[in-house]
């Protein structure tokens, strides 16, 4: 399949017109366009990853989430890092949480795209959208939908398992008796409960 290369210092321009790269695109220069023009190559992956970018095919509360999108069309300037947005959503059993994520070029020319920090993935009884955490309230699917902003017959989407790991509750703390003729006391968010006994002969 052909590659469509523009070298270090060079400049594609696609004025007003749609050019279908049909395969790869290898840009160290620039892509530059005026209004209606279209490059068109369709996405090649967009994954669950891990940090490096190997496919996950599961997720559970406590871990990171991380989108990885392969779509050489969006690196336009191969001396810049450039970033795109993606959507994570969970399924209505999982508790409908949406998040928006930004993805950056893993190098300036790679038109791979990964974000830097890692989005964490929350346990609780109700999700809140939009809130910088990806939150389950039980077992069900995700999902992470790609559309390419400058080409909308581009888009992909894939999914993931969703596992839901009940946190682990911290234990009420021992009641602790004065054997001398103190209190027994208990603590808890309400104040401490004391009870008196008199002293031991």
């Amino acid at each position: 399949m052909t590659t469509t290369t523009i070298a270090s210092g060079a400049t594609l321009d696609l004025s007003t017109y749609r050019l279908n790269a049909v395969g790869d695109i290898s840009n160290a220069g620039s892509i530059t366009s005026s209004t209606g023009a279209v490059l068109h190559h369709p996405t090649d992956y967009i994954r669950f990853s891990d940090a490096s970018g190997s496919t996950v095919n599961s997720l559970t509360n406590g871990d990171s989430l991380y989108v990885t999108v392969k779509d050489p069309s969006r690196n336009l300037n191969g001396s810049m890092v450039e970033t795109v947005l993606v959507n994570a959503t969970s399924s209505a059993l999982a508790g409908s949480d949406s998040e928006t994520l930004t993805l950056s070029e893993t190098s300036a020319s790679s038109g791979i795209f990964r974000n830097a920090s890692a989005f964490p993935i929350g346990g609780v009884t109700i999700a809140m959208t939009e809130n910088g955490t990806f939150e389950l309230i039980s077992d069900g699917v995700g999902h992470t939908t790609y559309l390419d902003a400058y080409d909308v017959s581009d888009s992909s989407s894939t999914s993931v398992a969703l596992t839901y790991t009940q946190p682990v509750s911290e234990p009420e703390p021992a009641p602790r008796v004065d054997r001398g003729g103190g209190a027994l006391s208990s603590g808890g968010g309400g104040g401490a409960i004391q009870t008196f006994f008199p002293p031991t002969l």
